[in-house]
């Protein structure tokens, strides 16, 4: 078994190594992320502190990678970095903290997220949008009510389907206005989060998105009215 283990595991190397070839990235480039792969596969006590080296790299897909070795095997370093590298001159970069926040859990985060909620990189925002839902909490709301009104649809998405996994009723009038949002998408996330959250205070607003221009939208509004009202109490006695 460990011997099957072993052999995937560098299948695994050979095969990122390769990928790297072919999309023309550098040598140097190359051996560092082919050994953050291998490094997993051989827990040591000095392969916190070689990452954290790598997490100064010149290279961001270098600094990413090894910010992701630290979630898997120390969650404290690890934090740290990404609290740290929420602040990196590069929105890959930036975004891989964001996520790697959001995958932590730590409610500690929010204050930082909170922090970046405007960055400039759309890519951000939505990885904070997204670990906002994975943390919750008021803090995680008070992020995803900034972000309501983000001018990219790829942000608003993240939002609604952040509001829906932290069923918090207060976000109830945000999705009302992701109901009209201009783009269907939007629509049918806010749509299905609604139904998610499970509220009945808001039947009257998802019946009014049954007559939607979008049949996307009308799907997403009847499975969520159904959710409801399956659930509504009897008044027969």
């Amino acid at each position: 078994m460990f011997h099957s283990l072993r052999c995937s595991i560098a299948m695994a190397v050979v095969l990122v190594i390769l990928v790297l070839s072919v999309s023309g990235c550098s040598k140097d480039k190359k051996e560092k992320i082919g050994e953050i792969y291998a490094l997993k596969s051989t827990p040591q006590a000095g392969n916190v502190e070689k990452m954290k080296a790598y997490l100064e790299d010149k290279d961001r897909e270098v600094r990413a990678s090894a910010l992701w070795y630290l979630k898997d095997v120390d969650r404290e370093e690890a934090f740290r970095a990404a609290v740290r590298m929420l602040d990196d001159r590069d929105g890959f970069v930036r975004s891989s903290a964001a996520k790697v926040l959001g995958e932590l859990k730590n409610p500690a985060a929010i204050d930082h997220l909170l922090r970046n909620v405007d960055d400039e990189d759309f890519h951000v925002r939505l990885k904070i949008a997204e670990a906002a839902g994975d943390i919750g909490g008021p803090g995680a709301m008070t992020i995803l009510e900034r972000l309501t009104f983000d001018t990219r649809k790829d942000v608003r998405i993240f939002v609604a389907e952040a509001f829906g996994k932290i069923g918090n009723k207060d976000s109830l009038p945000f999705l009302y206005n992701l109901l009209k949002d201009k783009d269907f998408e939007v629509r049918v996330k806010a749509a299905t989060a609604l139904g998610n959250i499970g509220d009945e205070s808001a039947i009257p607003q998802l019946e009014k998105s049954l007559d939607d221009d979008n049949k996307f939208v009308r799907a997403a509004t009847q499975r969520s009215l159904y959710q409801l009202l399956k659930d509504e109490p009897s008044t027969q006695e």
